[in-house]
């Protein structure tokens, strides 16, 4: 299932990048895993999206992010 969170930037939170941001935020994401929805055009910085997770942001700054269903493994066994 698709999941959108949205986030308001605290006057304690303005000059962090985007990337580390979402994740203080939003624990349960890693740095990495936010880097590569960034770069997968997924997130907006009031209501632009954003390709690159070192933007800086500022206190009331409006973040939405976009984190899409995981695809299903295709492993399959190796037929010796």
């Amino acid at each position: 299932m698709e999941k959108n969170i949205n986030f308001i930037v605290e006057n304690n939170e303005s000059n962090l990048r985007l990337d580390v941001f979402v994740n203080k935020r939003e624990g349960l994401i890693s740095r990495t895993r936010v880097k590569h929805l960034i770069l997968k055009e997924k997130l907006k910085l009031n209501d632009i999206i954003v390709n690159s997770p070192s933007k800086k942001i500022c206190a009331g700054d409006k973040i939405e992010l976009q984190i899409p269903e995981p695809k299903e493994a295709s492993l399959k066994p190796y037929d010796f």
